[in-house]
C-alpha cells in the first residue's frame, strides 16, 4: 500500500501525533455533544480551572474538585447534532486567532505566557459562538467546552483549541516544518 503522504517511514511520530489529534479532536466534539446535564456548572469548571492556572489550587485538588465532570465528560452525544455553518464558525475562530495568510501566528501548542492569553481570547469567542448559536448546538455544549478547554484538569502543560479543520492542518503544518525536532524529541 503506497502513501500518499508527504512523511516517510522515519517520521511515523509526526503523523501519529496528527492522527492523535484528529482522532481527540472528532472524540471532543462527540463529548460536547453529550444530553446529559453535566454534574457541575460552567462558572465552577471554569474557576477552579482558573485557580490552578493562577497557582491558587494544585492539579491535583482540580482533579478531586471536577472527578464528576470527568467521568460526565467521558459519555458522548451525536455528532451529527453539529451544524455545518457552527463549525465553520468554530474553524474561523481558530483562522482569527491563530493564522496570518494561512500561516500561524504566534505561539501555537506551546506553555507559555502568550499562547495562554491568546487562548483566552480564543475561549471567549468560541463561547460566544456557542451562546449565540444556543438553538443549534447541543444543549449543554458551553458546559462540556469549559471542561474540554480546562487543559491543567487533563494533564496538558498547555492549552490546546478545538481541533477543527484549520488546527489540524496548522499541526501538520508545525510537524512538516519541525519534523526533525518531532523525531529526536520522541
Amino acid at each position: 500500500m503506497q502513501s500518499h503522504s508527504r512523511y516517510k517511514r522515519g517520521d511515523s511520530r509526526a503523523w501519529q501525533l496528527i492522527s492523535e489529534f484528529l482522532v481527540e479532536s472528532v472524540k471532543t466534539l462527540e463529548r460536547l455533544a453529550n444530553p446529559e446535564q453535566p454534574p457541575l456548572s460552567k462558572a465552577v469548571i471554569e474557576k477552579a480551572h482558573n485557580d490552578c492556572v493562577g497557582g491558587n489550587m494544585t492539579v491535583e485538588d482540580l482533579a478531586a474538585k471536577t472527578e464528576e465532570m470527568r467521568k460526565a465528560f467521558r459519555k458522548r452525544g451525536d455528532p451529527s447534532m453539529w451544524k455545518e455553518d457552527v463549525l465553520e464558525k468554530l474553524d474561523k475562530c481558530f483562522r482569527k486567532h491563530y493564522l496570518e495568510n494561512g500561516e500561524l501566528k504566534g505561539i501555537f501548542l506551546f506553555p507559555s505566557a502568550e499562547s495562554i492569553s491568546k487562548f483566552n481570547v480564543y475561549y471567549s469567542d468560541v463561547d460566544n459562538i456557542f451562546k449565540d448559536n444556543y438553538d443549534t448546538v447541543p444543549t449543554h455544549t458551553c458546559t462540556y467546552f469549559a471542561y474540554a478547554m480546562a487543559w491543567r484538569a487533563h494533564g496538558h502543560p498547555f492549552p490546546i483549541p478545538l481541533g477543527t479543520a484549520s488546527a489540524v492542518y496548522a499541526l501538520h503544518r508545525l510537524m512538516t516544518k519541525y519534523k526533525k525536532g518531532i523525531t529526536e524529541v520522541s
